[in-house]
């Protein structure tokens, strides 16, 4: 699962580097010329390194969607079975904890070293999640989340603990979640992001109702870094992927270098 989305990140990662050492060489040189010398902080590489990842400017908060009723109270929706709340700073390492069993890069760091790390996501105001659990209360089982709430289309994003996929749980939580939303904001289109190689992610979506629509540019800057890859990967072609292709009436290669793009309509 994930491997295809696994190498483009290790490539792009790759190139992140090369350039971030570039661009610092150039610095350094510039400065060795005017006969100054400075050291950077690790908030400046950091800073170096966000702008490379992602170049795109910040959500505007103003535009966000405002749930800081829904964070306050003890349970978004239930419905017998499943329970969804919205997740606070006591669910930290459960949410870590679920990240790092998909994290595609091995990250040797305590638990607190990873709740530092993963929860700048779920502190961003554009966002709002939830935890998936049992309604006894007697474990947790996933997250499921609007991701940016700025943007006109809201992005879904659910991860369960892998002991508890393929049992019915991610679908019931995707329709419990939407359901409630659409209730309060009256959105009623939402998408789903799914790697090409993630087949029960997919089957998860055929059981929530989801239909596959086309194909997003996920990891590439443009069309053309895109079409490089396939080039160089056309090997990794599977069946499911011509299958898929057949169905969206585009080339398989297509599929190395795009996610499946779904959509619910409530």
């Amino acid at each position: 699962m994930n491997r295809i989305y696994t190498i483009i990140q290790k490539e792009k990662m790759k190139r992140v580097s090369d350039e971030i050492l570039a661009s610092l060489s150039k610095l350094e040189k510039r400065e060795a010329l005017a006969g100054e010398t400075s050291t950077y902080s690790k908030q400046e590489i950091i800073d170096i390194i966000s702008a490379f990842l992602d170049p795109s400017k910040p959500s505007t908060v103003e535009k966000c969607w405002d749930f800081s009723q829904e964070r306050t109270k003890p349970v978004f929706i239930a419905d017998g079975t499943v329970l969804l709340r919205p997740l606070s700073a006591r669910d930290a390492e459960f949410y870590a904890a679920i990240r790092e069993q998909y994290s595609i890069f091995h990250k040797d760091l305590t638990m607190a070293q990873l709740i530092e790390y993963w929860s700048p996501e779920i502190r961003k105001t554009s966002a709002f999640y939830c935890v998936i659990e049992v309604e006894d209360g007697s474990h947790e089982i996933g997250y499921i989340a609007v991701k940016d709430t700025s943007k006109e289309l809201w992005e879904i994003a659910i991860e369960l603990d892998k002991t508890h996929c393929g049992q019915g749980c991610g679908s019931k939580a995707i329709t419990l979640f939407l359901k409630r939303l659409n209730e309060i904001t009256t959105k009623n289109q939402f998408q789903f992001l799914v790697e090409v190689d993630n087949i029960p992610c997919q089957s998860c979506m055929k059981k929530a109702g989801a239909e596959l629509t086309g194909l997003h540019n996920f990891a590439f800057d443009s069309e053309e870094a895109a079409e490089q890859f396939e080039e160089t990967h056309l090997a990794l072609i599977t069946e499911h992927m011509r299958t898929l292709a057949a169905k969206l009436g585009v080339e398989p290669r297509k599929l190395l270098s795009h996610v499946l793009d779904y959509r619910i309509n409530i």
